[in-house]
C-alpha cells in the first residue's frame, strides 16, 4: 500500500514537471527532492518536527519553506512537498524520490541494477556485464557494485523487483535441495 501512494505522489510530480511551461526539468527535480532528503537525514529535529502529529501543518509548512529557499529549492518542488505535509506523508519521502527516480529513468531509457559478487569484479568484467545487459533489454544501463564474501563466487544481479541469481552460494542450496529430496 506505501509503495502504491509514493508511486501515486511520483507520478502527480511527473506530471507536473512534464508540462510544457515547467520551470524546472526532472532531473533537477530529483536533485533538490535528494538535497531535501539529505536535510532530513541529518537533522532528527527536524525530521521529528515533521514527522509529529502534534506539529501543525501550517507550522511545518512555514518551516519548509524557509528551509527550502534556503537550499534553493525551486517553487514547484516546495509545493510538492506542502502536499505531502499537508496529506501526512512525510514518512513516504524516500519512497516517492525512489519512485520518481524510477520513472524518470524509465522515461530516459535507463535501466538501473544493483550487482553483488562475491568479490571485487575487474573494470573490463562490470562493463562486460553492464553491455551484455544493455544488450538484452535495449536500455542504457547503470549500475552499483557491492561485495558479499558469503556468496563464495559468481554474482548476484537485482533490476527493480527482478532478481539474476547466478551465486555459488545459491547453486549450492540448489543441490543440497536436490539430494535432500525437495525437488
Amino acid at each position: 500500500m506505501a509503495l502504491a501512494i509514493a508511486n501515486r505522489y511520483a507520478r502527480a510530480l511527473s506530471d507536473v514537471l512534464g508540462q510544457a511551461n515547467s520551470v524546472l526539468s526532472p532531473e533537477d527535480a530529483l536533485e533538490q527532492l535528494r538535497s531535501f532528503r539529505g536535510l532530513l537525514t541529518e537533522s532528527a529535529e527536524l525530521r521529528n518536527a515533521l514527522l509529529s502529529p502534534a506539529v501543525d501543518a501550517a507550522k511545518k509548512r512555514a518551516l519548509v519553506g524557509v528551509l527550502g529557499e534556503r537550499i534553493g529549492l525551486s517553487e514547484p518542488i516546495i509545493n510538492f512537498l506542502y502536499l505531502v505535509i499537508d496529506h501526512k506523508r512525510v514518512e513516504l519521502l524516500d519512497s516517492m524520490i525512489a519512485s520518481y527516480r524510477a520513472w524518470l529513468d524509465d522515461s530516459m531509457g535507463i535501466a538501473r541494477l544493483d550487482v553483488t559478487s562475491a568479490q571485487r569484479m575487474d573494470d573490463s568484467l562490470q562493463k562486460a556485464l553492464l553491455d551484455t545487459f544493455g544488450r538484452v533489454t535495449g536500455l542504457q544501463v547503470r549500475a552499483q557494485f557491492h561485495e558479499d564474501p558469503e556468496l563464495l563466487g559468481g554474482a548476484v544481479v537485482r533490476h527493480g523487483s527482478t532478481l539474476y541469481d547466478g551465486s555459488l552460494r545459491a547453486q549450492l542450496h540448489a543441490l543440497d535441495q536436490v539430494l535432500a529430496g525437495n525437488r
